[in-house]
């Protein structure tokens, strides 16, 4: 087997890598866009040294927040079958991959300026408990008419994202034995991974990452907004409500109507 061959059928996990790489690069685009957006609010503590350990932190929870993202897309380029070398289903998967993240990008942009009216990341908790009020839906709508720029920068994140995406197509699905047996190995060996990648730890009986241990990288509670993500906030807390039957989502609303 050749280097060629070798390259077809290992190309799959290079390309969703590189994908991964760049949703990286677009979450933490997002990040500094939260960053400075809310400037005021961090400015009087921030030092290189807190820079350095929310970014630090900010990767570990950015990395459960895109591979939940992502999974859809993630099984669809490693699933093992030759038919995902076809032009619809690569067409099919690129579109998955570019509006889900898309989706996310829009998410933390929409928060960052929500935040300056909750002080903390979206939750579905906070969802739920304004959809009576104010609403959310509503303050975002007219947020972004004062932060018309966002928009600009939403657009132009969702064409880099499709401009910089990497193909995955193999083109070697002419010896399939090698074929599978390559798939195969490939979603194997990926499936620990991202299940380790979704919980924050690679110890079988730990505790998922969550909401609360963004403290561990900053020095205080309104800083946590910075390690934090809005996909993860969202998709954890969204997790906890289904969980707890409700409890929690119903228990914001009345401290919601209490106020």
């Amino acid at each position: 087997m050749g280097n060629k061959e070798l390259y077809g059928y290992v190309k799959p996990m290079i390309a969703v890598a590189c994908n991964l790489l760049l949703a990286y690069a677009a979450f933490m685009l997002c990040r500094i866009e939260f960053m400075v957006e809310n400037w005021q609010c961090f400015a009087d503590d921030m030092t290189v040294g807190l820079f350095f350990s929310i970014i630090r932190g900010g990767l570990l929870f950015d990395t459960s927040a895109i591979l939940y993202t992502n999974i859809i897309y993630v099984v669809l380029a490693l699933f093992p079958i030759h038919l995902k070398d076809t032009d619809i289903y690569a067409a099919v998967t690129k579109w998955v991959y570019v509006i889900t993240n898309t989706l996310a990008v829009c998410a933390g942009l929409a928060d960052s300026v929500v935040f300056q009216h909750t002080g903390k990341r979206m939750t579905y908790a906070l969802l739920q408990s304004e959809a009576g009020g104010a609403g959310v839906g509503s303050l975002v709508l007219g947020e972004l008419l004062s932060h018309w720029y966002l928009i600009l920068v939403a657009i132009a994140m969702a064409f880099a994202m499709w401009k910089l995406y990497t193909a995955y197509r193999t083109k070697a699905y002419y010896r399939l034995v090698r074929y599978y047996i390559w798939q195969l190995a490939l979603i194997i060996c990926a499936a620990p991974l991202v299940v380790a990648g979704m919980k924050g730890s690679f110890n079988v009986s730990g505790q998922h990452l969550e909401i609360e241990d963004a403290s561990r990288y900053v020095n205080k509670q309104i800083e946590t907004s910075l390690v934090l993500n809005t996909p993860f906030t969202l998709y954890r807390s969204l997790g906890s409500a289904a969980t707890q039957g409700g409890d929690a989502v119903d228990e914001a609303r009345n401290g919601a109507e209490g106020r």
